[in-house]
């Protein structure tokens, strides 16, 4: 789905919630907090300006927990991962959105750590957002299942990288290719 632009009420109320988060204290604002990330939480909340307030301040508290801020200082945890191209960051779709290829037979649910795949999950993600212009903030995923099996599945991998993804990086993923 192509960005949709802010009207001018979202506008006020992106200014609003910025505004209350400066105001926070002991709320560290990194530079990932820019106003496509509170439009996208807005929206994720369904305009609801309260929820939108109460998801960043947990977002941004997760952040500094999860090493999202940091991401690239944890890349040895999961470095097996990015030389297997378990997933592959390629270049950009007709929306001029970067796009991840990830390859589903290349992954085996007996030789995983959760710890490692959370890591590994949260870099793809902050790779493609740092790729991504800075006025959208959106992405495109392409999932290869050929050569699938049931020894590819990890239900708890995949959970997690749902619940990261919903919950930390709403409104980013454009489309989503099987």
């Amino acid at each position: 789905m192509p960005f949709i632009p802010a009207t001018d009420e979202e506008n006020a109320t992106v200014k609003e919630l910025r505004q209350r988060l400066v105001e926070t204290p002991d709320l560290q604002l990194t530079d990932h907090i820019t106003d496509i990330a509170i439009l996208r939480f807005l929206r994720g909340c369904k305009g609801k300006s309260e929820k939108a307030y109460t998801e960043l301040v947990r977002y941004i508290g997760w952040r500094t927990e999860s090493g999202a801020d940091i991401i690239d200082d944890h890349v040895p945890k999961f470095q097996r991962r990015l030389d297997e191209k378990l997933s592959i960051l390629g270049n950009v779709d007709k929306e001029n959105r970067p796009v991840v290829f990830a390859f589903a037979h290349k992954f085996d649910n007996r030789d995983r750590e959760i710890e490692e795949m959370r890591f590994f999950i949260i870099y793809i993600l902050e790779s493609l957002l740092r790729r991504s212009n800075p006025e959208h903030e959106m992405f495109a995923a392409v999932v290869d299942l050929s050569r699938f099996t049931m020894r590819c599945i990890d239900y708890d991998v995949i959970k997690i990288g749902i619940n990261i993804l919903q919950g930390n990086y709403p409104d980013t993923l454009g489309k989503l290719l099987i």
